[in-house]
Protein backbone atom coordinates (compact mmCIF):
# COMPACT_ATOMS: atom_id res chain seq x y z
CA UNK A 1 0.00 0.00 0.00
CA UNK A 2 2.81 2.14 1.45
CA UNK A 3 4.79 1.64 -2.18
CA UNK A 4 1.63 1.97 -4.20
CA UNK A 5 0.53 5.02 -3.17
CA UNK A 6 4.00 6.69 -3.04
CA UNK A 7 4.27 6.76 0.85
CA UNK A 8 1.43 9.19 0.96
CA UNK A 9 -1.09 6.08 2.31
CA UNK A 10 -0.33 3.63 5.18
CA UNK A 11 -1.32 0.71 7.13
CA UNK A 12 -1.74 3.10 9.67
CA UNK A 13 -4.31 5.85 7.92
CA UNK A 14 -6.61 2.90 6.74
CA UNK A 15 -8.35 2.43 10.55
CA UNK A 16 -11.87 1.61 10.54
CA UNK A 17 -13.27 4.98 11.26
CA UNK A 18 -10.55 7.22 8.65
CA UNK A 19 -10.17 10.38 9.49
CA UNK A 20 -12.09 13.50 7.34
CA UNK A 21 -8.87 14.27 5.10
CA UNK A 22 -5.30 13.79 6.40
CA UNK A 23 -2.66 17.09 5.53
CA UNK A 24 -0.83 14.72 3.25
CA UNK A 25 -4.19 13.52 0.97
CA UNK A 26 -3.78 17.05 -0.75
CA UNK A 27 -0.92 15.63 -2.81
CA UNK A 28 -2.60 12.79 -4.53
CA UNK A 29 -5.22 14.36 -6.92
CA UNK A 30 -8.58 13.01 -7.26
CA UNK A 31 -8.29 11.10 -10.58
CA UNK A 32 -5.37 8.85 -8.63
CA UNK A 33 -7.71 8.43 -5.59
CA UNK A 34 -10.55 6.95 -8.00
CA UNK A 35 -7.47 4.92 -9.54
CA UNK A 36 -6.17 3.46 -6.37
CA UNK A 37 -9.95 2.66 -5.49
CA UNK A 38 -10.82 0.68 -8.52
CA UNK A 39 -7.29 -0.69 -8.68
CA UNK A 40 -8.37 -2.00 -5.05
CA UNK A 41 -11.96 -3.40 -6.04
CA UNK A 42 -9.71 -5.19 -8.56
CA UNK A 43 -7.08 -6.70 -7.31
CA UNK A 44 -9.28 -8.26 -4.32
CA UNK A 45 -12.37 -9.31 -6.55
CA UNK A 46 -14.80 -11.25 -4.72
CA UNK A 47 -12.73 -12.05 -1.89
CA UNK A 48 -12.06 -8.08 -0.52
CA UNK A 49 -10.54 -8.40 3.44
CA UNK A 50 -11.35 -5.55 5.89
CA UNK A 51 -7.83 -3.95 4.69
CA UNK A 52 -8.97 -3.81 1.00
CA UNK A 53 -12.23 -2.47 2.67
CA UNK A 54 -11.10 0.09 4.60
CA UNK A 55 -8.52 1.22 1.84
CA UNK A 56 -11.50 1.79 -0.36
CA UNK A 57 -13.82 3.53 2.23
CA UNK A 58 -10.33 5.64 2.63
CA UNK A 59 -9.88 6.56 -1.29
CA UNK A 60 -13.76 7.15 -1.25
CA UNK A 61 -13.87 9.84 1.28
CA UNK A 62 -11.26 11.49 0.05
CA UNK A 63 -13.23 11.84 -3.04
CA UNK A 64 -16.29 12.62 -1.50
CA UNK A 65 -15.03 15.43 0.90
CA UNK A 66 -12.74 17.23 -1.87
CA UNK A 67 -15.72 17.42 -4.19
CA UNK A 68 -18.79 18.42 -2.21
CA UNK A 69 -19.70 20.77 0.09
CA UNK A 70 -19.15 19.67 4.03
CA UNK A 71 -16.84 20.79 6.14
CA UNK A 72 -14.40 17.56 6.73
CA UNK A 73 -13.74 18.78 10.17
CA UNK A 74 -17.24 19.95 11.66
CA UNK A 75 -19.19 18.17 9.30
CA UNK A 76 -21.24 20.55 8.38
CA UNK A 77 -22.59 22.46 5.19
CA UNK A 78 -20.32 25.46 4.03
CA UNK A 79 -23.21 25.85 0.70
CA UNK A 80 -24.78 28.62 2.13
CA UNK A 81 -21.28 30.21 2.32
CA UNK A 82 -20.04 28.90 -0.54
CA UNK A 83 -23.23 30.78 -2.29
CA UNK A 84 -22.49 34.14 -0.93
CA UNK A 85 -18.96 33.51 -2.20
CA UNK A 86 -20.38 32.95 -5.64
CA UNK A 87 -22.80 35.61 -5.61
CA UNK A 88 -19.82 38.09 -4.45
CA UNK A 89 -21.63 38.90 -1.33
CA UNK A 90 -19.73 39.68 1.60
CA UNK A 91 -18.84 36.48 4.31
CA UNK A 92 -18.79 39.19 7.15
CA UNK A 93 -20.88 42.21 8.85
CA UNK A 94 -19.00 45.07 9.36
CA UNK A 95 -19.65 44.35 13.31
CA UNK A 96 -19.35 40.55 12.71
CA UNK A 97 -18.22 38.16 15.81
CA UNK A 98 -17.12 35.23 16.23
CA UNK A 99 -18.82 32.85 13.81
CA UNK A 100 -19.32 28.97 11.88
CA UNK A 101 -17.16 30.67 9.35
CA UNK A 102 -14.17 30.68 12.32
CA UNK A 103 -13.95 27.52 12.82
CA UNK A 104 -13.89 25.72 9.53
CA UNK A 105 -11.03 23.34 8.41
CA UNK A 106 -8.54 24.08 5.66
CA UNK A 107 -9.99 22.37 3.24
CA UNK A 108 -13.10 24.50 3.25
CA UNK A 109 -11.02 27.98 3.43
CA UNK A 110 -9.45 26.28 0.05
CA UNK A 111 -12.76 26.05 -1.64
CA UNK A 112 -14.63 29.00 -0.27
CA UNK A 113 -11.06 31.02 -1.28
CA UNK A 114 -11.36 29.42 -5.03
CA UNK A 115 -14.81 30.56 -5.67
CA UNK A 116 -13.88 33.65 -5.24
CA UNK A 117 -11.60 33.11 -8.29
CA UNK A 118 -14.74 30.46 -10.36
CA UNK A 119 -17.27 32.99 -9.74
CA UNK A 120 -15.10 34.61 -12.64
CA UNK A 121 -14.25 31.80 -14.47
CA UNK A 122 -10.59 31.13 -13.50
CA UNK A 123 -8.93 27.93 -14.87
CA UNK A 124 -7.19 26.42 -12.23
CA UNK A 125 -4.34 24.33 -12.80
CA UNK A 126 -5.48 21.68 -9.92
CA UNK A 127 -8.07 19.31 -11.31
CA UNK A 128 -9.46 18.94 -8.77
CA UNK A 129 -10.25 22.87 -8.37
CA UNK A 130 -11.46 22.49 -11.90
CA UNK A 131 -13.96 19.54 -11.34
CA UNK A 132 -14.99 21.02 -7.76
CA UNK A 133 -15.96 24.02 -9.82
CA UNK A 134 -17.11 23.29 -13.32
CA UNK A 135 -17.51 19.42 -13.74
CA UNK A 136 -20.54 17.53 -14.45
CA UNK A 137 -22.63 16.27 -13.21
CA UNK A 138 -23.19 18.67 -10.48
CA UNK A 139 -22.35 16.94 -7.53
CA UNK A 140 -25.79 16.46 -4.76
CA UNK A 141 -25.00 19.48 -2.33
CA UNK A 142 -24.28 21.71 -5.50
CA UNK A 143 -28.10 20.81 -7.18
CA UNK A 144 -29.33 20.64 -3.09
CA UNK A 145 -28.12 24.64 -2.10
CA UNK A 146 -29.28 25.86 -6.17
CA UNK A 147 -25.28 27.05 -6.51
CA UNK A 148 -25.20 28.40 -9.80
CA UNK A 149 -23.50 26.26 -12.91
CA UNK A 150 -20.24 28.27 -13.20
CA UNK A 151 -18.37 27.90 -16.35
CA UNK A 152 -14.39 28.48 -17.11
CA UNK A 153 -13.21 31.80 -18.39
CA UNK A 154 -10.37 31.64 -20.62
CA UNK A 155 -9.82 35.36 -20.54
CA UNK A 156 -9.67 35.25 -16.74
CA UNK A 157 -7.93 37.79 -15.27
CA UNK A 158 -7.64 38.82 -11.42
CA UNK A 159 -8.98 42.32 -12.54
CA UNK A 160 -12.29 40.79 -12.83
CA UNK A 161 -12.28 40.61 -8.81
CA UNK A 162 -14.94 43.19 -7.41
CA UNK A 163 -14.16 45.25 -4.11
CA UNK A 164 -16.49 42.43 -2.01
CA UNK A 165 -14.48 39.32 -3.93
CA UNK A 166 -10.86 40.88 -2.14
CA UNK A 167 -12.49 41.88 1.11
CA UNK A 168 -13.84 38.44 1.23
CA UNK A 169 -10.41 37.03 -0.19
CA UNK A 170 -8.87 39.07 2.67
CA UNK A 171 -11.42 37.43 5.19
CA UNK A 172 -10.65 34.12 3.97
CA UNK A 173 -6.64 34.44 4.25
CA UNK A 174 -6.59 36.14 7.64
CA UNK A 175 -8.88 32.73 8.95
CA UNK A 176 -6.16 30.25 7.15
CA UNK A 177 -3.07 32.14 8.64
CA UNK A 178 -4.77 32.17 11.96
CA UNK A 179 -5.29 28.27 11.79
CA UNK A 180 -1.68 27.82 10.75
CA UNK A 181 -0.11 29.71 13.25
Amino acid sequence: MTVAYEGLVTEDSLTMDPPATQPQGEQVSTARLKRAAEHVRKACGQKCTDRDNRAIEYFENEIRFRLNLIDPRLLEDISPLMEKVLAGQPLRGKAAGPSFLDNLGPLSYRKLRNGVFARHGRVFKDPDLNELFYGSPRPEDWTRAHLPTLKQNPQYTDALLTSEDKANLATLQALEKRKRD
